[in-house]
């Protein structure tokens, strides 16, 4: 695997438009005229949209733990989400973003080898964390815009999971399976975008801070993740595109009275931090004279790494997604 430092993917600009705004060089008289005429006889603008969005992930375990406690092997999840938003002034919107998980990891334990115990198969699938966010335009000047956006996530997702595998229903799930912080989480993010007929690039910093303890008596660490993309709009709807990612993820708080310290844990107790530069390949249709639009984008990451206490190492092979959203 191709490793790159993360400062280089922070400073790689790459982008994913949500909106494109568009303004007129007038007066301010000649502009509020417009408006007040426009008032009058168009009708009102959309409040609510919808958006439906499944991301799918095929990922490999690549180097076991240097401890030797344990080694991924195959790890694939679908992540789907629901987003509602609401329009409440052309300076607010509120938006709840509902998310379901479906992992399948398989891990390998080689202090059991030739034994059953030496591979694990585990599937768990249900809702996650629900967001609840505000977000405001903070600036729009000379091509470039800024947003920013806070709320809280609900604990709607599970902590504690049983696999789904035929035989294997009764079977705990640690960390790897889990859905949810089980804690009421502060959320932030800020994004910035430079926009041009020719091209968009942006970048997206979020934060999840986690507060209080959830019912195993710790408290997950807190995520930060910059996010950034660069598209190159051609015909037909298709978008060339890169996107890239440094995320890092602090260590678990506290002691889980329900797990305990078991090494097999290691890799998912203590910090974490990844980064992914990926190629991909966007198209989306919009419907004439519609709201409704459908798209689908497929990547695959050509740098990317990770760092974590047991220097276990995995990668992304490739990422597909689906997408549809109306307003009304």
């Amino acid at each position: 695997m191709q490793k790159m430092n993360p400062i280089t993917v922070v400073l790689f600009g790459l982008t994913f438009i949500l909106t494109l705004a568009t303004w007129a060089d007038e007066s301010k008289d000649a502009s509020a005229q417009s408006t007040a005429k426009a008032a009058q006889v168009a009708p009102a603008a959309p409040k609510f949209k919808v958006s439906l969005m499944s991301y799918y992930y095929d990922i490999q375990g690549k180097k076991a733990a240097d401890s030797q406690a344990y080694d991924f092997d195959k790890l694939n999840s679908r992540i789907d989400l629901m987003n509602l938003t609401y329009t409440i002034s052309p300076d607010w919107t509120f938006s709840v973003l509902a998310q379901h998980y479906e992992f399948y990891t398989e891990t390998i334990f080689p202090k059991f080898k030739n034994t059953v115990f030496e591979k694990s198969n585990d599937r768990t699938e249900g809702l996650g964390d629900t967001y609840l966010t505000l977000i405001t335009p903070i600036t729009f000047k000379n091509s470039w815009l800024v947003i920013g956006d806070f709320g809280v996530s609900l604990p709607t997702g599970t902590i504690r999971n049983k696999s789904i595998l035929p035989g294997l229903q009764d079977y705990d799930l640690a960390y790897n399976a889990q859905h949810g912080s089980g804690t009421y989480d502060a959320l932030a993010g800020l994004t910035v975008m430079y926009m041009q007929p020719a091209f968009q690039f942006g970048s997206r910093l979020f934060a999840d801070f986690r507060t209080g303890k959830n019912p195993n008596d710790y408290t997950l660490g807190n995520l930060y993740k910059l996010d950034t993309w660069f598209d190159y709009p051609v015909r037909y709807g298709f978008t060339p595109r890169m996107t890239g990612y440094y995320r890092h993820k602090e260590a678990i708080k506290g002691f889980d009275k329900f797990r305990g310290r078991i090494d097999d844990d290691n890799f998912y107790r203590n910090a974490q931090k990844d980064w992914n530069v990926s190629a991909a390949l966007k198209y989306q249709f919009q419907f004439t004279n519609s709201a409704l639009s459908v798209g689908a984008e497929a990547g695959v990451p050509f740098a990317q790494g990770s760092q974590n206490v047991d220097n276990s190492d995995v990668t992304t092979n490739y990422y597909t997604s689906i997408n549809m959203s109306g307003s009304f």
